[in-house]
């Protein structure tokens, strides 16, 4: 199955597909922006990794790998990974993840981070979600204290 990561949700999960469908092999589509883990993907269950703006070799190459039951990942994303310094406070975080947690913390409304960011309300709601999981928060209070305490700059 080819899987676009924006298609992931709380409730749909790669897990989830493949205890519904044994044997099912994933490949998650990602694009250069998205600033997702590559170990967070494989702990959550895919069995590949490929930027949607690989050429067709790559794709045909990807899911060859993984029908033989290898991983597989783009070049791309794996010399990210390798060129990423070691990890400090707020320094996990996507870019994209880091504006928002700014925006929150000077207490904008999710309509308002959407325009500021131009993203769709439900792509920010969908960040958010995220957020307050990774940094085990459960409010949007306890989230803008997160992210306080992170030092960030002003958006």
């Amino acid at each position: 199955m080819l899987l676009d990561h924006h298609l992931l949700t709380n409730v749909m999960t790669i897990l989830g597909f493949k205890q519904t469908t044994p044997g099912l092999k994933v490949v998650i589509m990602l694009t250069d922006e998205d600033g997702i883990s590559l170990v967070n993907l494989k702990k959550q269950g895919a069995d590949g990794v490929i930027l949607k703006s690989d050429l067709p070799e790559q794709w045909l190459e990807a899911v060859t790998a993984v029908a033989q039951n290898q991983w597989w990942s783009s070049m791309r994303l794996v010399q990210t990974l390798l060129n990423t310094p070691p990890s400090q406070p707020g320094n996990d975080f996507c870019t994209r993840e880091l504006m928002i947690l700014q925006l929150v913390a000077a207490g904008k409304k999710d309509k308002e981070i959407a325009q500021h960011l131009h993203l769709s309300e439900r792509a920010v709601r969908y960040h958010l979600e995220r957020l307050r999981t990774r940094l085990g928060v459960q409010s949007r209070a306890e989230l803008a204290v997160a992210a306080s305490r992170l030092q960030l700059p002003a958006p």
